[in-house]
């Protein structure tokens, strides 16, 4: 009996090891499956309409690489125009952007943008949005500056795609390189990107 009792004794220890490493695999495996689709990913390249972006609505190209996996760096591509909403501003341009998750899908975005803002007139695009009454210079001009922005939005992740969106985001105008200087900052507002996974 005793003999027994030793020989049982000596499988049970000899097959831990086994059932311990199998145990261990299927909880990595869940854990993996359970890991946000991003890190499969190295970054995204798509399309965007932005119901404001430079203060005008907007279409653009968007591209972006994870740096960290929670740090991206990206390219934005635009062109709007604010004709069939309010007045007749036109914006064009492009942006290079840095952005951070701060959990919960959410990020923060900040980076610098070169724009060419075409005017009807002198008054901002934010003035004539809120239908400021101002007077102004009533000849059409045209500014192009670097901005410096900071965004806020989410951004969730599929096994082929992505989809994100920009809430809200301010840019300031610091450097005006032709015509008139901007005196109001301007407004990104609901920018939606539509994003195809690069891995």
């Amino acid at each position: 009996m005793s003999q027994r009792i030793v020989w049982c004794f000596a499988l049970i220890l000899a097959a831990s090891p086994a059932v311990y490493a199998a145990a261990s695999t299927d909880l990595d495996s869940e854990a993996a499956s359970d890991i946000d689709d991003r890190f499969s990913t190295d970054g995204y390249a798509g399309v965007y309409l932005a119901a404001l972006q430079s203060s005008v609505p907007a279409l653009g190209l968007t591209g972006s690489i994870y740096l960290d996996d929670d740090l991206r760096a990206g390219i934005d591509f635009w062109r709007g125009s604010s004709k069939a909403v309010f007045s007749s501003f036109s914006s064009q341009g492009a942006g290079l952007w840095v952005s951070r998750e701060l959990g919960d899908r959410f990020w923060m975005k900040g980076g610098l943008n070169y724009s060419r803002l075409d005017r009807p007139t002198a008054r901002e695009p934010l003035a004539a949005l809120f239908g400021s009454k101002t007077k102004v210079d009533t000849r059409p001009s045209r500014t192009d500056s670097i901005e410096a922005n900071i965004v806020a939005g989410q951004l969730w992740t599929f096994k082929t795609f992505s989809v994100s969106t920009d809430y809200v985001g301010f840019s300031w105008p610091f450097m005006t390189l032709t015509g008139p200087k901007q005196s109001s900052l301007n407004l990104t507002l609901l920018k939606a990107d539509f994003l195809y996974n690069i891995e």
